[in-house]
């Protein structure tokens, strides 16, 4: 359960719900734990497909994709570093959320 004291179960609607998920993936990704923020959003959108929880997941992703891409980057896996960021690209083509 998301809310649950030992005593009582709390009666949320699925949009209450999915908030409470979004907002603990908001909390993840700003603790550095951004694959787990994603999975967490994905719970959230299950419940209640949101547009808004969906975008915060997309903009996750792509900073999870260009920290990869970097790091292969520098093992001088070049190809691959480059076919990552052009997947980063192709998600978010107007750069909004990756970073070099």
């Amino acid at each position: 359960k998301i809310l649950a004291s030992p005593d009582k179960e709390y009666d949320m609607t699925e949009q209450q719900k999915a908030t409470i998920l979004a907002n603990k993936g908001l909390c993840l990704d700003q603790l550095g734990r951004a694959e787990d923020a994603v999975a967490v959003l994905e719970e959230a959108l299950a419940l209640k497909e949101d547009p808004g929880i969906a975008e915060v997941r997309d903009q996750i992703a792509v900073s999870i994709l260009t920290d990869k891409a970097v790091r292969t980057a520098e093992r001088g896996q070049y190809e691959e570093a480059a076919e990552l960021f052009t997947e980063c690209i192709e998600k978010d083509p107007d750069g909004q959320n990756f970073w070099l």
